[in-house]
């Protein structure tokens, strides 16, 4: 029990008691043995330095834990090179690694070439076993090159790697490079030919003429896409659907957040259904669109077969729901599906003093409700 309960440690270190994190790394707590993953919660920027009371709180943690034990780090706090380096010496059995450094940081303004190829030579070895990683770019001051060439190093010495994680920190999403124009340096075969799970976020997408994102990563393992607060999403879908047309792909769970404010809003999500309309496998879908609009019911009844998780978000706004018609025609196609969170339309519960006693609901919508119950789905209005 012990064993399973400190296997992951969620900590924030600015304000963790010395006492307790004198505790948690004594060796006769026997605590630190147990650790196979650390989530430090502080929040952070990066490209600035973690305060040294962190870094060296975490430093300790990582000293007490034993020789190649820890599988995961996630810490967004940006941290210096020499305390990556010492994670690295000590755990070399790290999967899954979500750090602000300047190794994680895709052409960092002002590191020296030399710098640069000494941290991805003594990271290549260290970080054999890693599958997961989150790299960030920052489009507005790198030259597109000098950001493809992190990339491609990470694909390049990484091989393992199946969840790729991909966040700008570009300010504005004005005159930025985007991610497709950044990896129409590809010359040599797709990269990440292991990659089974894409996640980007606060990026630009793709211009009409860029190349298709095919061409540059390897899709055809890729299980899942997650698209959060990303622009420029037409050309970026279109060139997806055209992939997925030809009836190839393993993409099972599609996960789209679009940000309040995106150019051409109503084609956007044209875009995201015709991209439903030919991913064949789709088995949880969550979409949430903001006040851009709402999908089509064609669009959901395509993966009755397979879909299993049904989210679509509409921002909080109440005017956009599927009828109680398309609702029903949904629940009874999607045989299979087990949790459901959408717009319902406006319902008179009864009077507040009554505790909603005199809701008595009748018709379609009565109708609807008892398709609900044998899925056991969950509802949010």
């Amino acid at each position: 029990m012990v064993s399973k309960m400190w296997e992951v440690l969620e900590i924030k270190l600015s304000t963790a008691s010395p006492s307790s994190l004198a505790t948690l790394v004594h060796p006769r707590s026997g605590i630190t043995k147990h650790i196979r993953e650390i989530k430090v919660l502080d929040s952070g920027v990066p490209y600035f330095d973690a305060s040294s009371e962190i870094e060296d709180r975490l430093k300790s943690l990582i000293l007490a834990i034993p020789q190649d034990r820890l599988r995961a780090l996630t810490c967004y706090v940006h941290l210096s090179t020499p305390t990556v380096q010492l994670l690295l010496q000590s755990q070399q059995k790290i999967e899954t690694l979500e750090v602000s450094t300047p190794f994680t940081i895709s052409g960092l303004p002002g590191l020296p070439d030399s710098a640069s190829e000494e941290h991805y030579a003594w990271s290549t070895s260290s970080l054999s076993h890693v599958t997961e990683m989150l790299l960030y770019i920052d489009p507005n001051s790198v030259p597109e090159e000098r950001i493809f060439e992190g990339i491609h190093s990470l694909s390049k010495n990484h091989s393992k790697i199946r969840d790729l994680l991909l966040f700008s920190l570009a300010s504005t999403k004005t005159d930025v490079i985007s991610f497709c124009r950044i990896l129409r340096h590809a010359k040599e075969l797709p990269l990440f030919s292991n990659l089974t799970s894409l996640r980007l976020f606060n990026l630009k997408l793709a211009k009409r003429g860029e190349p298709a994102i095919s061409n540059s990563l390897d899709l055809h393992k890729l299980s899942c896409l997650q698209l959060q607060g990303c622009d420029d999403i037409v050309p970026f879908m279109e060139s997806l659907s055209s992939y997925y047309a030809r009836g190839i792909g393993e993409l099972t769970w599609l996960y789209i957040i679009l940000p309040d404010q995106i150019k051409d809003p109503q084609n956007s999500v044209k875009a995201i259904e015709a991209l439903l309309k030919v991913c064949s496998k789709l088995i949880e879908l969550q979409l949430e669109l903001s006040g851009h609009g709402f999908v089509a019911k064609d669009c959901i009844l395509a993966h009755c077969q397979k879909l299993q998780c049904l989210s679509i978000g509409t921002g909080g706004s109440q005017s956009r729901y599927f009828s109680v018609m398309e609702m029903t025609a949904i629940l009874r196609a999607c045989i299979h599906l087990k949790y459901l969170a959408v717009n319902m339309p406006a319902v008179d519960l009864g009077s507040i003093t009554e505790l909603g006693t005199g809701f008595y609901p009748e018709g379609e919508f009565a109708d609807m409700l008892v398709n609900v119950v044998p899925h056991h789905t969950v509802l949010v209005h």
